[in-house]
């Protein structure tokens, strides 16, 4: 059984519109001094340019004052993403990958879908990046997830051996766990819950309580949390698992509050559909063999490079204004 996934360059790139650099703006005068902040493979990276990336995370102290362990390891760790995209786009220059200039458009018009055209334009101008910019940054993404659907992943497939290997060492995916439906009332103090309780046993409505009283957001629709599994949600919980439909919980104490619970239903354990379950492993199977793959390829790229890197020390100078 084989299928192909796309699996998005998120450590490489981050979110285009919030990260990407102006290449559109113009060449700076003789008097701007361009500092190389690394190489790779002869290709400089810019310290003003890589300052515009970091326009978004705002690690420079105004006052001068030295850059933290914190945010030091923030710049490593941005740095390194900008190297790994620079060795992705020239493994895809040297296989010859190319990317349409509608490939471009289609991805743009996507990304623009949705926004305000003053609430798009307010985006591009708080990170200094023109559409023409933008667009470039678009292309070189789409150039490195053509060149890893091509070259990379092509290859990867998930066998049937794989996904029963896999089911049998994991057999609680074939079934959906059991649930229970719960309304709740959540106050800072026992005595409130005590006088919340009383009211209930005199005839108010848990719904109406829940609005009354409840402290917590799902308390203005009557309490309720909808269906949950063991384990996903707070300990206190928990106590609703043991009740039965209709039943009103004791006072139960969290870091939350004072909670009253109300069980309105009971759902079982229920066995999946194979083939639905046997798809969505094949697809978590295959994610995880191409984030590998991916990891493997920039630990190539990278040990076949010739890499000129800066010290801490430089890394700080450069990134002050």
């Amino acid at each position: 059984m084989m299928k192909r996934l796309f699996l998005p360059i998120v450590v490489a790139f981050g979110a285009l519109c919030l990260q990407a650099c102006d290449t559109d703006s113009p060449a700076p005068s003789p008097e701007v001094a361009r500092d190389v902040l690394a190489r790779v493979n002869g290709e400089a990276i810019y310290a003003s340019d890589f300052r515009q990336d970091l326009s978004a995370i705002r690690v420079d102290d105004p006052e001068g004052a030295p850059i933290g362990l914190a945010d030091m390891v923030q710049l490593r760790n941005l740095l390194k993403d900008q190297v790994d995209r620079r060795l992705f786009l020239q493994a895809a220059e040297a296989k010859k990958v190319v990317v349409s200039a509608a490939q471009v458009e289609v991805a743009y018009r996507r990304m623009r879908a949705g926004w305000e055209n003053e609430a798009f334009q307010a985006v591009l101008d708080k990170r200094s990046i023109s559409v023409a910019g933008l667009k470039r940054e678009l292309r070189e993404s789409l150039t490195v997830q053509q060149y890893l659907l091509d070259y990379i992943y092509a290859r990867i497939a998930i066998t049937d051996q794989e996904i029963t290997a896999y089911l049998e060492e994991n057999p609680e995916r074939l079934f959906k766990p059991a649930t229970v439906r719960v309304l709740q009332v959540v106050v800072a103090s026992r005595e409130k819950a005590k006088e919340v309780a009383r009211e209930i046993r005199r005839g108010l409505s848990f719904e109406d309580a829940a609005m009354q009283h409840s402290l917590s957001p799902e308390g203005k629709s009557g309490g309720d949390l909808g269906f949950f599994a063991r384990g996903t949600m707070p300990v206190v919980f928990e106590r609703a698992f043991t009740m039965w439909p209709g039943q009103v919980s004791e006072i139960l104490e969290s870091d939350y509050g004072f909670h009253l619970l109300k069980l309105l239903e009971k759902r079982p354990e229920e066995e999946l559909p194979l083939m639905s379950v046997r798809d969505e492993v094949e697809e978590e199977l295959l994610r995880k063999k191409q984030r590998e793959a991916m990891r493997k390829t920039i630990e190539q790229l990278r040990a076949s490079a010739a890499l000129e890197m800066p010290s801490e020390e430089d890394l700080e100078k450069f990134m002050r204004p």
